[in-house]
């Protein structure tokens, strides 16, 4: 069952990261639709990193919630040593060649450049894949990242050998004194939310401050591109409205930490 679950995600998945190149149609708010033109947060420090959570209502008006569905825009101070950059299942190894090649691109293009940062200022980037000791499918991860952890300047993890799932990796956090957490990987709508060690699992921990970075993950849903696309930020949309993750652009980011 496992192995028949890994190859229909792995068929979706080949026509789920179509285009996925460097491309300003990747950016995530250029490609939601939604209106994102908001006042800045009041409680927002001047040069802070900019994050972003979607909210149907504004501000009350005489007692009375007023719909304005929009991204809210604060800017916040993320502290890179109290940050850890999470990178869910960017493999290398699944059934088929035009997948492995899509996923690469991808990671080379959006997470990368992402981890590179990482290190650049300490933080601490943790890889998550399955144990290739139970597990004889998905878990080679993309050669780019590979070459980082041969040189131990980042860290893959297991999803079994954390043990309790969550409560294990939060005793990892710990020791490093990681108050945030920021997500990329694949799949958005799958293995992002759900792994163990998921934005879902640790935000029920309700010890992190959670964000995703939206253009540094991929939805596995159809041969549609825009419908990838479109997937991939309601899910994130979905997690910012319901106080789960913020978002942070990728550009913004980047320029956050250059």
């Amino acid at each position: 069952m496992k192995r028949y679950f890994a190859v229909v995600i792995s068929v979706l998945c080949i026509t789920a990261i179509s285009g996925c190149g460097a491309s300003e149609n990747n950016g995530f708010l250029k490609t939601t639709g939604l209106d994102y033109e908001s006042s800045l947060d009041e409680s927002s420090i001047e040069n802070g990193l900019n994050v972003y959570h979607y909210s149907y209502y504004d501000v009350l008006s005489e007692g009375n919630y007023v719909t304005a569905p929009e991204f809210k825009l604060k800017k916040e101070y993320i502290n890179p040593e109290e940050t850890a950059i999470i990178v869910i299942d960017p493999w290398s190894d699944m059934p088929f060649p035009e997948l492995n090649k899509m996923i690469e691109n991808h990671v080379d293009n959006y997470i990368l450049p992402v981890v590179n940062l990482a290190m650049t200022n300490n933080m601490p980037v943790y890889i998550f894949t399955n144990n290739p000791d139970t597990i004889d499918y998905n878990t080679k991860i993309c050669e780019s990242l590979d070459v980082l952890v041969d040189n131990q300047s980042v860290s893959v993890l297991y999803y079994d050998s954390t043990g309790g799932g969550a409560t294990a990796f939060c005793e990892i956090l710990e020791e490093k004194n990681i108050k945030n957490l920021i997500y990329t990987g694949y799949a958005v709508q799958l293995c992002v939310l759900y792994r163990n060690v998921g934005i879902i699992p640790m935000w029920e921990q309700h010890d992190y401050n959670i964000y995703i970075i939206p253009e540094s993950t991929a939805a596995v849903l159809s041969m549609d591109e825009k419908l990838n696309t479109q997937m991939r930020n309601d899910i994130c949309t979905m997690l910012s409205q319901e106080g789960i993750a913020a978002i942070i652009q990728y550009e913004d980011w980047v320029n956050y930490l250059d």
